[in-house]
């Protein structure tokens, strides 16, 4: 998403970008597209990300940008992720939530405004279970349904009552049953547990869709339904979904974005896009928006400028159109690409070459969805030695034995290509039979007490 933001500490005008919630491959367990970069956690817990870095935002101790997949730390106890404009949030298994990256506004919430080029614990708390990062502020949710925000509140993102600047997470209200998070440009939204809208924050385009282009400091209800199921903003524009399928959207519309049929003006309060009432997943970014129906069909519309629609034949869209006929799980998109999931479990990527993961660091686009391939490590660069399980034979033709070192049982096991696409599952076994799989490299996957361990073989 392409969004401008006004720099008070440098009066410059620099570019920003917001997403959707974090999606699931067959090879990652969580994926999330930033500004220019992606976050990912793989199924054994590790954490990765690739592209744009010169705010630290990968999180790998260097400010070197990455254009394939690279590990960050060693640690594999990874859960949730979610990747901003120049920082990135995420949460352990264990519930304790962590940041790095660029913390000008306090975003990062250590209680500092210092760049952190690492994953860093914020606070104590072990009991966060929902994170979005923003442009320069964050939001979070506990186990006890409660809102948490920090960071840049110029604008009222922070739905604090007023626009002071939070370093160190600061609590939204006292309710506690808050579900679900999105963020804007310094503009916020949220679903609660009883289906209820709530927006606050930077509202210039009518993006929080009340009617008016006044920001609001705290939380406001939108509208007085209570059948809302998801809400996805982008820069300074808002797509939200219904129980019944249907889907709306207010904000600003000079690219299209919205859905309507036309390209001027904004919008300031919500309107139905289209009259279907099948749509599943809603993914507003900058500029554009991408959708997936109960169909598994792909949808995009607003402008296509980065070919992040993942087609070349038009240049926008005032109004969904569907991207090719394959079937599609789930999205996610950035400023200037998006990766979508198939149903087979295939991570699919468009728009700059460059923040792919595919190697290519060209400025130039991919105008068509491309495979995008797992680490070929997967998390299995430990000494095979120092493993619980090892695989016997290996190469092998027929069948491979799981011999246990270490007196534990697999409980589960998963055979993955190089792509992530699952090819065999079984549960309580030992010996596996491959010969139906063709010639060439795989990834056994075996969990056991909690735990997943990978190790590469060779079909012969």
């Amino acid at each position: 998403m392409f969004k401008l933001k006004k720099i008070k500490t440098v009066g410059i005008l620099a570019f920003i970008m917001l997403f959707c919630n974090s999606i699931f491959s067959q090879c990652w367990t969580k994926i999330d597209a930033g500004a220019i970069y992606t976050m990912a956690i793989l199924p054994d817990g590790t954490l990765w990300g690739w592209g744009m870095n010169n705010y630290s935002q990968l999180g790998n101790g260097t400010s070197t940008d990455s254009y394939t997949p690279v590990q960050i730390g060693t640690d594999t106890d990874w859960l949730k992720i979610s990747a901003g404009q120049r920082h990135t949030l995420a949460i352990k298994s264990n519930g304790t939530l962590w940041a790095w990256g660029s913390n000008v506004y306090g975003q990062l919430g250590d209680g500092t405004n210092i760049n952190k080029n690492v994953p860093t614990q914020i606070g104590t708390a072990t009991n966060w279970k929902e994170i979005r990062a923003g442009d320069y502020h964050s939001l979070a949710i506990k186990t006890d349904g409660s809102l948490w925000a920090w960071g840049d509140n110029e604008e009222g993102g922070l739905g604090i009552g007023n626009t002071t600047n939070k370093n160190s997470p600061t609590r939204v209200g006292l309710q506690t049953n808050w579900s679900s998070l999105s963020s804007g440009l310094n503009s916020s939204a949220a679903i609660k547990n009883d289906g209820t809208m709530w927006v606050w924050g930077y509202n210039t385009s009518g993006q929080l869709g009340d009617g008016t282009t006044s920001s609001k400091y705290s939380p406001i209800q939108l509208g007085i339904g209570s059948t809302w199921r998801a809400v996805s903003m982008g820069d300074v524009f808002t797509i939200a979904l219904k129980s019944d399928g249907t889907i709306w959207g207010c904000g600003h519309n000079f690219s299209g974005e919205i859905g309507l049929g036309f390209s001027s003006g904004d919008v300031l309060s919500l309107y139905q896009i289209g009259t279907d009432t099948n749509w599943q997943i809603i993914c507003a970014s900058s500029g554009f928006t991408k959708a997936i129906k109960t169909d598994g069909s792909l949808w995009a519309w607003g402008t296509n400028g980065a070919r992040t629609f993942g087609i070349t034949t038009v240049p926008y869209s005032y109004v969904p159109m569907q991207i090719g006929t394959d079937l599609w799980q789930s999205v996610t998109a950035g400023f200037s690409h998006s990766f979508q999931v198939k149903t087979d479990g295939t991570l699919w990527g468009c728009g700059i070459r460059k923040t792919l993961g595919t190697g290519n660091s060209t400025n130039d686009y991919s105008a068509i969805l491309t495979l995008v391939n797992c680490p070929i490590t997967l998390g299995i660069d430990q000494n095979e030695n120092d493993k619980t399980f090892t695989l016997y034979p290996n190469p092998a033709l027929e069948r491979i034995t799981i011999i246990n070192n270490h007196l534990q049982t697999p409980e589960k096991t998963r055979i993955i290509d190089l792509t992530g696409k699952e090819l065999i599952v079984t549960y309580d076994a030992e010996n596996i039979d491959i010969g139906k799989l063709s010639s060439g490299i795989y990834i056994l996957e075996i969990q056991f007490e909690g735990k997943s361990e990978n190790h590469k073989f060779i079909k012969e």
